[in-house]
């Protein structure tokens, strides 16, 4: 569930980018990736999870200072999420 939670916390995240193409581009990059995670009940990879949406919940607060503009922080924190995605898919293969 915390997939799909995850996956549904994109649609805020396009309203917050105030139709900043760049970044939207990129949420929705990363909405195909987190729609299509394997899921897992290990608490490994649920950990991973919880990270990944507390990524995004960061990232809402930085859309919503910057009022969508896309400056360091919104793409170091995109970045951030690639990263834990990429790691969540690493430890699941590997368990």
């Amino acid at each position: 569930i915390i997939i799909e939670t995850n996956s549904k916390s994109i649609d805020t995240l396009v309203i917050l980018a105030k139709n900043n193409i760049e970044i939207i581009n990129e949420l929705y990059s990363l909405q195909e990736k987190l729609k299509y995670l394997a899921p897992s009940d290990k608490s490994k990879i649920f950990e991973r999870d919880k990270k990944i949406g507390d990524k995004l919940d960061d990232l809402k607060v930085i859309l919503t200072k910057s009022e969508g503009e896309f400056n360091k922080k919104v793409k170091d924190t995109l970045f951030d999420i690639q990263i834990a995605i990429s790691e969540r898919n690493k430890r699941l293969h590997s368990i």
